[in-house]
């Protein structure tokens, strides 16, 4: 398979939404009325609820009611048995 040439690759972004399979009419106008209209759209559109998980955050800096990426190291696990009253 030959290498796609630039000018290729910017002519497969520029295809409209509506070549994909699945997308149809009713469809490419719903995604219209979010802006995208093309392939590239497509791609820089991000899920509303996205979150960046390269940048990691210390555990004593997490701050409260914000969703923020840490991590951490498990010592010791198990189970704790309590009883009813």
């Amino acid at each position: 398979m030959a290498k796609p040439t630039p000018d290729r690759c910017h002519e497969l972004l520029a295809t409209p939404v509506q070549s994909l399979k699945g997308v149809g009419p009713q469809l490419a106008e719903k995604l219209a009325r979010m802006g995208i209209e093309t392939l590239l759209d497509l791609l820089y559109t991000l899920p509303n609820r996205y979150e960046d998980r390269r940048n990691f955050i210390k555990i004593g800096s997490l701050a409260e009611n914000r969703h923020e990426v840490f991590f951490g190291e498990i010592l010791a696990s198990g189970e704790v048995l309590t009883s009813r009253s």
